[in-house]
């Protein structure tokens, strides 16, 4: 039998500015440092059906300047 421990992730959100309007990114923190970057499909969808552009799009756009702005805050 083996044993495992598990750590729980602190979570938390914030806005991020895109091109194409603001949406909502979700993180995981333990230990003092940012381990997931997460937009919120609901709020890529809204965005992306707003703005005429696919959803892929506005994810991938928060993703990559939710991971430049987490990485100016640490």
């Amino acid at each position: 039998v083996n044993e495992v421990s598990r750590t729980k992730l602190m979570r938390g959100s914030f806005l991020i500015e895109t091109g194409f309007g603001s949406v909502e990114v979700k993180i995981g923190t333990a230990f003092g440092k940012v381990l997931n970057v997460a937009p919120e499909f609901e709020s890529c969808k809204l965005v992306a059906e707003r703005a005429g552009v696919s959803l892929d799009e506005v994810y991938k756009e928060a993703a990559t300047m939710a991971r430049k702005q987490i990485g100016e805050r640490e």
